[in-house]
């Protein structure tokens, strides 16, 4: 005899994805139960038997992580509600826990969610029964319950996914790999920034898989941040591609290159935060508190040198100042003058106290 219920059973996502190692898969089953006749139907129960384990044909293997709930419009009495919870059996089971009838108006309907599931790892058809005790508004309720089997599928991902770096910051010199997960139905290619792809050979596998593992080593060296997309398709015996997966991933250089240089406001360190600007007639250094700083060098080639005084790396060495009659030359930490030393002096004209040779 067939049940007084209507249900349809709808998942999210679908199909199922199983889990696989790394990535676990998590959905959702909504079973909608419908009262198709113009007449009440009173429901002691409805239990939902779902199948556990880790076979093809089960549906999780761990029923504790499943949020049960429903939602519907079936009178119920004030203050009171049916409960959707586990029930002992192996069963999620939709009836008053007090052993009240819920009563179900004629063309109305309440859904049965089951969230959060764990999806086992091994693609099948899982068969869901649904056991129902009611009947329609004058008639007597049947001994034993009615059975309607319902199925929703498990399916392996069918397209590429988790396209990733092994490093997202690589060393000049260091090959840059790529990692994703596929189907091995489809043919691969890395494409780059420009435009052009290189071909992804198909992996040695001692067993052929029909979703795994992908890696790849990209024949450019990484100068600086790029974007590979991995592109995912068919190919015909004419080498005609049909592009219909687009995946992306970025990886950037810890000393990047640039060949045509590169454009910025102002540069900053990163350990010391001293900071270079560029300004219109060139550049300015400051120190980590904003306060012009210093520019160390072994050697300072320029056209022209502006500065209030040139000093020696010394607290007691000789120092230059450049007062508006010339230049004077001090020593030490003070305003004494010093010595100039030189092999030959050109001037028009000298003023001094003394003249002394070399030997005193």
């Amino acid at each position: 005899m067939p049940s007084v219920l209507h249900y349809e059973i709808v998942t999210d996502p679908t199909p199922l994805q199983v889990s696989r190692p790394g990535a676990p898969s998590v959905g959702t089953v909504y079973i909608v139960v419908s009262n198709t006749s113009l007449s009440e139907v009173k429901i002691e129960h409805v239990d939902v038997l779902i199948p556990v384990g880790t076979g093809s044909d089960d549906l999780t293997d761990d029923v504790s992580a499943i949020n049960a709930s429903v939602t519907g419009t079936y009178e119920k009495p004030a203050g009171t509600a049916p409960s959707f919870v586990w029930h002992s059996g192996g069963r999620f089971r939709f009836a008053f826990t007090s052993g009240k009838r819920v009563k179900l108006p004629g063309q109305e309907s309440f859904v049965l969610k089951l969230e959060d599931i764990p999806v086992s790892d091994q693609a099948g058809l899982v068969v869901i029964s649904l056991n129902e005790k009611a009947a329609t508004s004058g008639s007597s309720m049947n001994r034993y319950p009615f059975i309607t089997n319902l199925a929703l599928v498990k399916q392996r991902p069918l397209v590429p996914q988790n396209l990733r770096a092994e490093s997202a910051l690589v060393s000049a010199g260091d090959d840059v790999v790529l990692r994703w997960d596929g189907p091995d139905s489809l043919t691969y290619w890395i494409r780059y920034p420009d435009g052009l792809s290189e071909p992804v050979p198909p992996p040695a596998r001692p067993v052929p898989v029909p979703f795994g593992a992908y890696e790849h080593t990209p024949s450019r060296a990484l100068t600086r941040g790029t974007t590979y997309t991995l592109v995912a398709g068919t190919a015909d015996s004419n080498g005609q591609v049909e592009e219909g997966y687009f995946l992306t991933t970025t990886v950037h250089a810890v000393v990047p290159e640039f060949e045509s240089g590169a454009r910025a406001p102002w540069v900053e360190g990163t350990t010391d935060q001293g900071r270079v600007t560029f300004t219109e007639d060139g550049v300015r250094v400051d120190d980590d508190n904003g306060v012009r700083g210093t520019v160390a060098a072994g050697t300072a080639d320029v056209d022209k040198v502006r500065t209030e005084k040139v000093g020696g790396r010394g607290t007691d060495s000789g120092w230059i100042t450049f007062p508006d009659a010339g230049i004077a030359v001090h020593h030490g930490s003070g305003q004494d003058l010093g010595a100039v030393a030189a092999k030959r002096v050109s001037a028009e004209g000298v003023n001094t106290e003394w003249v002394q040779g070399r030997d005193a």
